[in-house]
């Protein structure tokens, strides 16, 4: 019985990232550990394999689905008015 292989396909980043970095939600030297971010395949209406992702930090909760971003943030200037997500 032989054994599967597995070969990396290299660091995959979250879609979202650049987004956040370009708001100043989150900076290019950002850490795992200041977001969560999942990574999923659906299939499509044709049955094509579409890669979905949910990224999320304390404000923000970013959805992309086969490239596309979609965001929701809570952002105020008023510290009293933050609510987390």
């Amino acid at each position: 019985m032989a054994m599967a292989a597995v070969t990396s396909l290299g660091i995959h980043k979250p879609s979202a990232l650049p987004y956040l970095v370009a708001e100043g939600i989150l900076t290019e030297e950002a850490v795992e550990g200041s977001f969560k971010w999942q990574s999923t395949n659906s299939s499509g209406i044709n049955g094509e394999n579409i890669e979905e992702e949910l990224l999320s930090t304390d404000y923000c909760v970013i959805w992309s689905r086969g490239g596309t971003v979609y965001m929701y943030c809570s952002l105020y200037t008023h510290h009293w008015l933050v609510e987390t997500v």
